[in-house]
């Protein structure tokens, strides 16, 4: 309802007064700001933004409030407190406060733009398609790959290593996307096709970066190779239906998870009218927290002690006593498992199965503190874990995980982008203030 506007009108007002001067009608200024809990000026602010009418008496300066009015303004203040209550809750894992027709998060399963995740993992349908679907809404029909057109950048010297850890990983990710928007400086990605261009462009690039070896320049995703074959090729990789299919399922288990910290980032850049490769950057910002994008590291460092102790159900159950979370362990949104969780492990196993018992014996401690926390009665596996499941298997090092993770990540980062752009609002949360009052000046 529009603001209603002052009203000054002597005549009318001393009628008004005339019909209800009882004290159980109207409030004198001091009557009203008791009732409020406001001061004369926050009174005098209402009048004068039409929200309160002041009534003139008959006889004297003051002036007189309806009732009815002020009791209409103490409820509506009152609602906006407890609305206030209600968004901060919303924005530490509560109610959604943003519409979307990306991701259906369900307790048992995820939904992209209506399809199941797992029908997409397990038909093996391939990253590029899946982008698009999330893109689009539409899954692509037929062979599809992505043309990525050489931007002039030079190829870094090795892959993932040992040595390397989660927030080089994201550091080089930042320096290699800033990179190329350097290099693509000409116009505006306002129309969706030239967003959708810089966007397919920006995942090649960010494959090349993150998984593409010195000796491995002819495997980049390219007119005949699709992204997780590039990926597969890149890593020295046996090029199997269960390894690719793996590479795949991590990619796009990790493609949107709706508006999680970096999600939400992205968005918040899109709403001010800043370009992709700006939004994108600012979900990698988020996303390089060890609480968010690094979390998988966490995981596979888990499992790694866990593989040195004699006894793994002992082992986390003293973790559990310490308080401390479990790595890879329980979602706030999924209390009986991430589905995500379960389809990377299931891709894992079966390239476990392929190898034989070399790579049985990679899975064994994972599988084991699976085991022992359902034993236990804790929380099932999340997607950190389920990354790490998929590195371990393939014999990758820990940072593997989150390169899946950052590199399909990317693909609903331009889902939202377009998403926020369509929507056209720009995203300005409000604080509550808590701190200290005006000082008075001596």
């Amino acid at each position: 309802m529009p603001p209603r506007k002052p009203i000054v009108r002597k005549k009318v007002a001393k009628v008004a007064y005339s019909l209800k001067n009882t004290k159980s009608s109207f409030m004198t200024a001091a009557e009203a700001c008791k009732f409020l809990g406001i001061k004369p000026q926050t009174l005098y602010s209402y009048v004068s933004r039409g929200l309160l009418r002041a009534e003139t008496q008959p006889g004297n300066h003051g002036h007189l409030y309806a009732r009815s009015e002020v009791e209409v303004l103490l409820a509506r203040s009152r609602a906006r407190a407890g609305h206030g209550a209600t968004a901060a809750g919303a924005m530490r894992w509560g109610e959604p406060i943003l519409d979307s027709a990306i991701t259906n998060i369900q307790s048992e399963m995820i939904y992209y733009r209506g399809h199941a995740l797992s029908d997409l993992i397990r038909d093996r349908v391939p990253f590029e398609k899946v982008a698009e679907l999330l893109w689009s809404g539409e899954l692509p029909l037929g062979q599809m790959t992505w043309a990525s057109d050489d931007i002039g950048l030079l190829h870094r010297n090795g892959a993932l290593s040992d040595e390397e850890t989660g927030i080089s990983v994201a550091r080089r990710l930042l320096f290699r996307i800033s990179k190329v928007a350097l290099a693509d400086m000409n116009g505006s990605d306002e129309l969706l096709d030239e967003c959708l261009r810089r966007a397919r462009r920006l995942i090649c690039s960010a494959a090349r970066e993150l998984f593409e070896t010195a000796s491995a320049d002819q495997t980049s995703p390219g007119p005949q190779m699709q992204i997780a074959e590039a990926i597969t090729a890149g890593l020295g990789l046996q090029k199997s239906v269960a390894v690719l299919s793996a590479v795949n399922a991590a990619l796009i288990a990790s493609a949107d998870h709706e508006l999680n910290a970096s999600t939400f980032a992205a968005r918040v850049a899109a709403s001010t009218g800043a370009d992709l490769y700006s939004c994108i950057l600012a979900g990698l910002a988020a996303f390089s927290g060890r609480h968010h994008g690094l979390s998988p590291v966490d995981a596979f460092n888990f499992v790694t002690k866990a593989s040195l102790q004699k006894n793994i159900g002992k082992f986390l159950a003293e973790t559990i006593v310490s308080d401390r979370a479990i790595p890879g362990f329980g979602h706030r949104l999924y209390p009986e498992g991430d589905p995500r969780a379960t389809l990377l492990i299931e891709c894992a196993l079966a390239v476990s199965n392929e190898m034989g018992s070399e790579g049985l014996s990679r899975l064994d401690t994972l599988m084991k503190l699976v085991a022992a926390a359902k034993d236990q009665g804790q929380a099932p596996p999340n997607l950190d874990l389920g990354l790490v499941a998929v590195a371990l298997v393939l014999g990758l090092p820990n940072v593997a995980s989150v390169s899946f993770f950052a590199l399909g990540r990317i693909a609903g980062w331009t889902a939202h982008i377009i998403e926020q752009r369509q929507q056209g609002f720009l995203l300005r949360p409000r604080a509550r203030y808590v701190g200290r009052g005006p000082l008075a000046v001596k």
